[in-house]
C-alpha cells in the first residue's frame, strides 16, 4: 500500500497509525431504535444550545452540553450532528445506548476497502517517523 503514495502529499500519517487500528461497522439491533438528539442544521438553535456545541474546534462546549444532556435526560441515547470538517453525519452514542447496537462487520484498518480512497480524497500520505 505504501507504494501508491509516492507523490507529494499535503499531510502524512505514520504507517503504524494505520496498521495498529481496526474498524467496526455498527447498526442498531433489529426492532431497536436509538433515541438521538439531532443537532444538525438548526438543531442547536432548536434546543437552545450554543453552536459551539458542534461547530467549534475546541470541544469544551460540546463536552459540557453532553454531560448536561446525559445527566438530565436519561431517555436520550446520544447525538446526531454534522462533522465540522466533512459535513458527514456523526453518531455519538452514550454508554447507556451501546446495548442497542450490534457489530455488523469489522477488520484491520489497513485492509478496509475504502482506505485508499479516503487517503487520496484528503491528500494524506503514509510515512514513517
Amino acid at each position: 500500500m505504501r507504494d501508491q503514495f509516492t507523490h507529494k502529499q499535503r499531510r502524512k500519517v505514520d504507517y503504524e497509525e494505520i496498521t495498529e487500528r481496526a474498524w467496526t461497522r455498527i447498526a442498531s439491533k433489529p426492532g431497536t431504535a436509538l433515541r438521538l438528539l439531532d443537532l444538525r442544521r438548526d438543531g442547536c438553535l432548536s434546543v437552545g444550545a450554543p453552536t459551539d456545541t458542534v461547530k467549534a474546534r475546541n470541544q469544551t462546549a460540546g463536552r459540557a452540553f453532553a454531560k448536561a444532556v446525559y445527566a438530565d435526560h436519561p431517555d436520550v441515547d446520544g447525538f446526531l450532528y454534522e462533522s465540522r470538517l466533512t459535513g458527514a453525519d456523526i453518531y455519538a452514542v452514550f454508554d447507556r445506548g451501546i446495548g442497542k447496537l450490534q457489530a455488523m462487520d469489522s477488520g484491520m484498518l489497513e485492509e478496509h476497502p475504502e482506505l485508499l480512497n479516503v487517503l487520496k480524497r484528503y491528500g494524506i500520505g503514509l510515512g514513517d517517523e
